[in-house]
Order: C-alpha cells, then structure tokens, then sequence
C-alpha cells in the first residue's frame, strides 16, 4: 500500500501536512506522532515569536482520483495552538488559530506565545488538511519551553 493510500482519510485524499520548524530552526516531519522542537527560553511577559512552515507532502498518486484541488496542489489547512503541559500559568497566542490554503511549495507561519509565569512548558500545534470539523490528517509539532522569570 502506497503512503498515500495508507493516508487517504474520509475527507478524500487527504495527507498528514509536512511542518517545519523555522524560527527557532528544528525539525522536520509529518504525521500524529508529531515532530519535537526545544527546549527554548523564554522570559515571562515577553513574547516568544515562533515560525513554522507547512505543506503538502509530495508523493506519488498511481490511479487514484483526486479532487479539484488537489489537481492544482492545493489544501485547505487549519493550525490551531494549545498549552500542551506546564504550570498554571496563562500562555497566549497570537494567532491562536488559522486556516489558510497550502500546496507543495511550503507557507510560512508565525505565532507570537506569551507566558504568564516561569517554569517549563510543552506546546502543541496541530496542522490539519481540511478542518477541525473532519478531523481526517494531521501533524503535531511540539514545543518544550523553559520560561524564566
């Protein structure tokens, strides 16, 4: 079974999204087992920028029919960031959340995450092909922060 096949959810053929760490540089990956950045230092009350990319796999389709979309190389893909694990405190993002449309060549995101209190943090984004409403593919990508005061 070809890796787009083994991918193809109910939203039609849809993969798990490539994501890339930029800023800070970290690495690459796709799929729910996720891909690991940090630890990173931050200081509280100053936001942290964090910049990612993502993008549509490349893969080979054999006979498989494809949508008009996806003909042009292009998805629909929805981010959304959440405090993961850590202290009490508050985290914010900005954006939080967006939705944009993706094809091969990589798109690049930045999220701005301010930290209320110190100590150590883990964050999650999720990078999903279509919306959070079909919950058919997507990539975590994890953030270990240390937040000092």
């Amino acid at each position: 079974m070809s890796d787009f096949e083994e991918n193809r959810g109910l939203g039609g053929d849809r993969v798990a999204p490539v994501v890339r760490f930029i800023e800070p540089s970290g690495p690459e990956g796709r799929g729910k087992g996720g891909v690991r950045l940090g630890p990173v230092t931050a200081r509280v009350g100053t936001p942290l920028p964090i910049t990612i990319s993502n993008a549509l796999p490349s893969m080979t389709i054999g006979g498989l029919q494809r949508s008009q979309d996806e003909e042009r190389g292009l998805s629909r893909q929805s981010l959304s960031w959440i405090k993961f694990s850590g202290p009490r405190g508050e985290v914010s993002f900005t954006p939080g959340s967006s939705q944009i449309e993706v094809g091969m060549d990589p798109v690049e995101h930045t999220t701005q995450v301010t930290f209320s209190q110190p100590g150590d943090y883990v964050l999650l984004v999720q990078v999903l092909n279509g919306s959070f409403a079909n919950q058919c593919c997507w990539t975590n990508a994890y953030v270990n922060v240390t937040v000092t005061p």
